[in-house]
């Protein structure tokens, strides 16, 4: 006999039911044989299925196997059974087909109800056992999961066939490598990459305590260069430059890091070239200012030579003498060895001027250099008929340049303005030298002459290599300037008067690591 159900035990009923009809999911009970008999469908199934739950539990409808693709039929029949058989519960996710045709992506979860009987004899009623459990929608999450998957596919191939080198490590092993990376390097195969115990021997090795650097800092969250240059080693022990993008990425899960490579070597050789032969344009436009010079020196070195032999027979008369003047002869000497000292200079600065260097950029005290500027040009006299004003800003801020080179532009300048006015008067003749701070990153040099100027001709080809307004001219001087200028990440140019002649400027971009310290 049905035991009578109580008022309480009704109303307990009834709030179960109310809370498994407002779950977000479809509980069902079913049974274990090949359509999967449902015993019990919850009122959800209608929002997931478009079914009512009383169709899905009468038979010749849709049973709840049928609900999975065709496709996946077998696959979620053989999950199931599987962890039926380990006493497991189970959990799979396909995609189903609603009333209307509409496919769903759902996830199930449940287990098997066993019995005394089932642990008896387990295969011969497997059939009979009730399957409970929950299915949900996980549609969206799902094709999110694919769009992503989708995306990481579409990434992973751009990286394969990418022009540019990939690396992507983490734990200094290389976990992938592109085929580009491969070739630039030298490498026969992708293991000889992966295979590697550090990703830094693939750099030269004075380059390697830097790239550890970077790795580590990147790695820890702390700041690391992402564009940067460096110096990488072929297999066949040459040099290769690359320049790097590196970031921190998720690799599977994980962080990593991400670095492309560019080769740069035939452009950074090209550019050595270029250099080289900058420098030697350099050297040559250096003798060819000498030469031009050569009068002026020559006068120059000449009035302490004059002196020095005058005061050399002047000592000899007095020492010869029966009673020599030693107070005299001492005068004599110290005017001889002061127009030694006088000559050795004016030799020291003409040695300076036209030694062949290399680049040497170092932190530079631009009121020191320019008062050797001046010092060569003014005190020597090679521009004695000539005046030279100036306009220097005391304490100027320190720059990174090499002095020789900066020097060399502005005695080019000099003479430029000189040369322009040719003709003039001496009372006309001024030439005009102004450094200032340009902005809060530059310094501004500029040389101002009263000449003729410049015509709209001559200023389309003016910094254009071997033109010059000289008829004797080499064509070099502002050539050279320029490109030094530009190597020095600086400007040049220039800018007509108001009233006549031209003025040059140029920048040098101040140290940045010494803002706090100000030139003497």
């Amino acid at each position: 006999m049905k035991p009578e159900i109580s008022k309480s035990d009704s109303s307990e009923d009834t709030f179960l039911e109310n809370i498994v009809e407002r779950l977000p999911c479809v509980i069902f009970r079913c049974l274990n044989n090949c359509d999967w008999t449902a015993l019990f469908v919850s009122q959800g199934a209608y929002d997931l299925t478009g079914y009512i739950d009383q169709e899905l539990m009468d038979e010749g409808v849709p049973s709840l196997r049928s609900l999975v693709v065709p496709e996946q039929q077998a696959h979620v029949w053989e999950e199931i059974q599987t962890a039926i058989k380990q006493e497991l519960p189970f959990e799979v996710t396909h995609r189903l087909i609603t009333k209307t045709g509409e496919e769903k992506w759902v996830m199930i979860r449940g287990e098997a109800n066993y019995t005394a009987e089932y642990c008896t004899s387990p295969d011969a009623t497997i059939p009979k056992l009730i399957l409970d459990g929950m299915m949900f929608d996980v549609t969206d999450q799902k094709l999110t999961e694919l769009k992503a998957q989708k995306d990481s596919d579409g990434l992973h191939e751009i990286m394969v066939e990418s022009i540019e080198g990939v690396l992507i490590h983490r734990n200094e092993r290389a976990l992938f490598v592109n085929k580009s990376l491969i070739n630039i390097l030298g490498y026969e195969s992708y293991d000889q990459v992966l295979e590697l115990e550090k990703v830094s021997a693939l750099f030269a090795p004075y380059e390697r305590y830097r790239m550890d650097g970077y790795i580590q800092a990147r790695m820890n969250g702390e700041a690391a260069p992402t564009n940067y240059e460096v110096d990488a080693l072929h297999r066949d022990s040459s040099i290769r430059h690359l320049e790097v993008k590196s970031s921190l990425i998720y690799w599977r899960e994980k962080p990593a890091i991400l670095s492309a490579y560019i080769d740069r070597t035939k452009l950074k050789v090209a550019q050595q070239n270029a250099e080289r032969q900058r420098q030697e344009f350099s050297h040559t436009n250096r003798l060819n200012m000498l030469g031009e010079m050569t009068a002026s020196i020559a006068h120059e070195l000449n009035q302490p030579l004059t002196a020095i032999v005058s005061r050399c027979a002047a000592a000899k008369n007095r020492i010869s003498t029966d009673n020599p003047d030693l107070g005299k002869v001492k005068q004599a000497l110290e005017s001889i060895e002061e127009q030694a000292l006088r000559s050795g200079e004016i030799i020291k600065q003409l040695r300076a001027i036209v030694k062949p260097k290399t680049n040497q950029y170092e932190t530079v005290n631009l009121n020191d250099l320019l008062d050797e500027c001046l010092n060569f040009i003014k005190v020597e006299g090679l521009f004695f008929n000539t005046r030279i004003k100036t306009n220097i800003t005391p304490e100027l801020p320190l720059v990174i340049a090499d002095a020789t080179q900066v020097q060399q532009v502005i005695l080019n300048l000099i003479r430029n303005a000189s040369d322009a006015m040719q003709g003039l008067t001496n009372s006309d003749r001024c030439i005009k030298i102004s450094a200032i701070p340009h902005d809060d990153s530059a310094v501004q040099i500029s040389v101002c002459d009263s000449g003729k100027g410049i015509t709209d001709k001559q200023e389309e080809n003016l910094f254009q290599s071997f033109y010059s307004t000289k008829e004797d001219g080499m064509g070099m001087g502002l050539s050279t300037s320029r490109s030094i200028i530009a190597a020095h990440n600086g400007h040049l140019w220039f800018s007509h008067n108001t009233e006549q002649g031209v003025t040059f400027r140029f920048t040098l971009p101040i140290d940045v690591d010494q803002q706090g310290v100000r030139n003497d």
